[in-house]
């Protein structure tokens, strides 16, 4: 996003017509609460798993993985639970 604010609707509107989306269809979507049940849902589970931060990757056990992360931090983590897979 480029550090620009999501929650504009106007820089929202504009990244969704640069990523080819249905914009209008998107402003439905928004105006109607279309997805709200789905994000108080994601929310709640989320802090019931103490995350703070996006993205998080839970990797059964792996562990997780918060914000941004190189490669290698991820395949330790899989690597960590092929080892506990046994």
């Amino acid at each position: 996003t480029d550090l620009k604010d999501i929650g504009n609707r106007d820089v929202l509107r504009d990244i969704a017509a640069e990523a080819g989306l249905d914009v209008e269809a998107m402003d439905e979507a928004l105006d109607s609460g279309q997805y709200l049940h789905r994000l108080e849902e994601t929310t709640r589970m989320a802090r019931q798993n103490w995350v703070r931060a996006a993205p998080t990757f839970f990797i059964e056990g792996g562990g997780s993985i918060t914000g941004a992360q190189p490669m290698e931090t991820f395949r330790a983590a899989f690597e960590k639970a092929m080892q506990n897979r046994d």
